[in-house]
């Protein structure tokens, strides 16, 4: 041990370690650790600047004697189940050190404070035995990771705050680590309720009384902190928020003054002092799968199950059950109190009951057991006591943000939440306040700070670049109910509402252009974000100013994102409200490009007649309005519904048409690729497969210089398919060769692999479905007949998940080749293979067709 430099007793957190008397005192207590774990703990501690690899420390502790690495683990161990697991730590592949930070031991200028800790430990003492319950208290669900955590942190940190919004079981949190903790302090643990007090003067005295001491006239905090200077103490002070500038004052002096004092703090808010290590609880969890047992594992379901059997012998939680309590937690957003307080209604409404009520909880959920305190006997008067600690001004923002749905960015409410008494930065400011208080939740990547500032100078793509992986801003659905209840009492509710849809709706229209150029992967991910709040926007129409004509905007704008987020019922049931509200006919151009939206999903959905009638009376409304491009639009998917319905000669009609129209000069790129990649599909379709390759060369052409890659990747699969169509027809007349056979593969495969990237670029199930759907007709090429049945049977069963209709071209391409396959087989090999595919999940039917295209590659 050459490089010791430690000299007499070493002293750290709770602890202290005597070399000379081979003893560690954890709490003034010798601890139980063998002559091998204190010979470990020693070398540690004397090598503290460094870290100590394992053969170093076998050498050390057991010289000259050959023994297991286990025998290491075993000690490391036993000496963090006596110190704490923060003393020692692992440092992967490496070793261990000495993580605890050494602390002088009193000298002779200790003495009269040393002196005075006797007397001060019997008032303390005192004090514990009131302010402490006698039992541990009622089982905390969910929170065996916090009551581990918690007292490391106390250990390593001075003062501890217990952050988190208003009855999420902060204070019995607190209650059961200090609980835990009784034994760790020499004068104990004093647990201090501030909810009685109203003034920030009260604090003192409360403290003082609480300890035992008596505070004469003006005294001051100095007063306290020098009485407690040599305790060893646990202060914990429980709901600081609403006295949080005196407590935090009185806190900082009492820590300054008394070195061996720990505070733990219960606050909606941080104490904000310079060394405070914040602590934010999280509610409880919800199930993570939809069986019995994810809801049983759930500390959310168990919690409710607990106190509803408590309520009502009769409650078990069972599969007839299982899906309403899961429901009721959720939107109880597994806040304990809301859970608790719900639980206790289940006698008299029942579950069902119980769940249609919910949309009155503030109403309903009341009760709580008499030693509740009075704000949390109803969730109401819990949210109210939190209402009233913010400012007029976060009050203003907190209740115009009720109308945001599931997260937003800090820009969004910006916008949202500013008014004539508010600008946006203003608002800004008091996002951070809000989450500060716990009033807000920081949500998504980084969840680090409440807001990011754009420059003005940045483009919609890099803002929307910036806003998929800034941090998001939630509110609890309980907050939220609470919020719009004073939104409606400040008569702001019809503005707000007017503010959120114009938002929501130009940030729509922003997305359509860009969901068909480069940046269409950035902005499908900036709308799914978003998702929540464009339906909520959408359902607020029936009311908006201009509602019908907003309307139609919102829903034609997101044609492409339904279609490529597999959204097609959403998307349909949005369209049909859009068009079914008052005076929507009337609005020319904007009524004919919803119709033709709402056509277009209904064909993907194959509600074919009604896509028909959509789709024709769309075409009527855009020549009527001589809008060339909608017009476009319009017959390319009136022609794709007449293909589903077999009508070939009206296919060809209105794609001719429509590709004429589309190439005249000034069109839009997007009309050629379109109008183009359709007519090519018709003549695949009629097998004119010379024909259809130069319709999808220029549109794949069109497609790359726009940098349209949704586009792109659908007609490479196309192209794939072509090839493949070749290849079959020259070797139905005999007239291939293995070389060229061969190339044909080589051109579907490249071509499967840049669309398969493409769909993982922009996280495109409907990219990623289409690519296995044309791998199962290369497989069968290449006589993998079991791969090739079972790609289709897994894309088959993940499209249907969908809600889609496969396409009817794609399905005549395959139907021949998966016959072939299932032909060679045979029956009984054919169904199996398809049943294996059917099993598949999606990402593991993924996995092997990438496997395999790779494999054929290297073949």
């Amino acid at each position: 041990m050459a490089d010791s430099g430690i000299t007499g007793d070493i002293a750290f957190d709770l602890c202290v370690l005597r070399p000379s008397a081979r003893q560690v005192l954890v709490d003034g207590r010798v601890a139980a650790i063998g002559a091998r774990a204190f010979d470990l703990l020693l070398a540690l501690a004397e090598r503290r600047e460094r870290v100590v690899s394992k053969d170093e420390l076998l050498d050390l502790v057991w010289p000259g004697v050959v023994v297991e690495e286990n025998n290491l683990q075993v000690h490391i161990s036993a000496l963090r189940k006596h110190l704490g697991p923060a003393v020692i730590s692992t440092v992967p592949g490496r070793g261990y050190r000495f993580s605890a930070v050494l602390k002088n031991l009193a000298g002779p200028q200790d003495a009269p404070r040393a002196a005075a800790a006797p007397a001060l430990a019997s008032a303390v003492a005192s004090a514990v035995a009131s302010a402490l319950p006698r039992v541990a208290g009622p089982v905390l669900y969910g929170r065996e990771h916090d009551l581990l955590t918690l007292p490391y942190l106390l250990a390593a940190h001075r003062l501890v705050s217990i952050v988190g919004a208003g009855g999420i079981g902060k204070t019995a949190l607190a209650r059961a680590v200090a609980w835990q903790l009784q034994g760790r302090f020499a004068q104990g643990t004093v647990f201090i309720d501030l909810v009685p007090l109203r003034h920030a003067k009260t604090v003192l005295p409360h403290l003082a009384g609480a300890v035992q001491h008596a505070l004469g006239p003006g005294a001051m905090a100095a007063t306290l902190a020098q009485a407690l200077a040599p305790a060893h103490l646990l202060l914990v002070l429980d709901n600081c928020e609403h006295l949080v500038h005196a407590v935090a004052e009185l806190t900082a002096a009492l820590l300054a003054q008394a070195p061996r004092l720990r505070v733990l703090a219960t606050s909606q808010e941080p104490l904000r002092l310079p060394d405070e290590q914040v602590y934010r609880v999280s509610t409880l969890a919800l199930p993570a799968g939809p069986t019995l047992a994810d809801a049983k594992a759930a500390s959310a379901v168990r919690l409710f199950a607990d106190r509803a059997h408590a309520a009502d012998q009769r409650f078990v939680l069972d599969d007839s059950n299982r899906a309403t309590v899961v429901a009721i937690c959720s939107q109880l957003d597994g806040i304990a109190l809301a859970i608790e307080l719900a639980a206790a209604r289940v006698p008299h409404l029942g579950l069902q009951g119980l769940h249609d009520r919910l949309g009155q909880r503030l109403r309903m959920l009341s009760g709580g057991s008499r030693d509740t305190p009075p704000r949390q006997r109803t969730l109401r008067a819990a949210l109210e006591w939190s209402h009233a600690l913010l400012s007029p001004a976060e009050q203003a923002v907190l209740r115009r943000l009720a109308v945001m749905s599931g997260s937003f960015s800090s820009a969004s409410a910006q916008q949202v939440a500013a008014g004539s008494d508010l600008d946006p930065w203003a608002v800004l400011d008091h996002l951070g306040a809000l989450v500060d208080k716990s009033m807000l939740a920081v949500v998504g990547p980084g969840a680090a700070a409440a807001g990011m500032a754009h420059e003005a100078h940045e483009t919609d793509a890099t803002h929307a670049a910036h806003a998929a992986h800034e941090p998001r801003l939630r509110m609890l659905e309980t907050v939220r109910h609470f919020a719009l209840e004073r939104l409606a009492e400040a008569g702001e509710a019809a503005a707000t509402h007017e503010r959120h849809v114009a938002h929501m709706l130009a940030l729509a229209e922003q997305a359509r252009t860009a969901l068909s150029g480069p940046e269409e992967g950035v902005w499908l991910n900036r709308l799914d974000l978003d998702r929540d709040n464009l339906l909520a926007a959408h359902d607020w129409c029936d009311h908006a100013e201009d509602g019908t004509a907003r309307g139609l905007r919102l829903v034609s704008a997101l044609l492409r994102y339904w279609v490529n987020r597999g959204l097609l019922v959403q998307g349909h049931r949005a369209c049909e409200q859009a068009l079914a509200r008052p005076g929507a006919a009337a609005l020319g151009a904007l009524y004919a490009d919803a119709l033709c939206v709402a056509g277009r999903i209904s064909a993907c959905l194959g509600h074919n007649d009604e896509a028909l009638a959509r789709l024709q009376a769309s075409v009527a409304v855009a020549r009527g309005c001589g809008d060339r491009a909608l017009l476009v639009q319009s017959l390319g998917g009136l022609g794709s519904v007449c293909a589903s319905l077999g009508d070939h000669t009206a296919t060809r009609q209105h794609r001719e048409e429509a590709l004429t129209l589309a190439r005249q000069p000034g069109s839009d790129a997007t009309l050629v690729i379109n109008a183009a990649a359709g007519l090519a599909e018709l003549e695949r379709l009629e097998n004119h497969l010379d024909a259809a390759q130069p319709l999808y060369e220029e549109a794949l052409r069109h497609a790359r210089a726009h940098g349209d890659r949704l586009s792109t990747l659908a007609i490479l699969a196309n192209l794939s398919m072509l090839a493949l169509g070749r290849r079959c027809a020259a070797t139905a007349a005999t007239a291939t060769t293995a070389s060229i056979d061969h190339a044909l593969a080589v051109i579907a495969r490249q071509r499967l692999l840049e669309a398969l990237s493409i769909a993982d670029e922009l996280d495109s199930q409907r990219g990623r479905l289409t690519v296995l759907e044309v791998c199962a007709g290369l497989a069968s090429t290449q006589a993998a007949w079991a791969q090739a049945l079972a790609f289709d049977a897994a894309a088959d069963r993940h499209i249907a998940a969908m809600g889609r209709c496969r396409d009817i071209t794609d399905l005549a391409f395959l139907a021949p080749l998966l016959q072939h396959a299932a032909s060679a087989l045979g029956a009984t090999d054919a169904t199996a293979a398809r049943a294996a595919g059917r099993q598949l999940n999606c990402s593991e039917a993924l996995a092997q067709a990438r496997q395999w295209l790779h494999a054929l590659g290297n073949g």
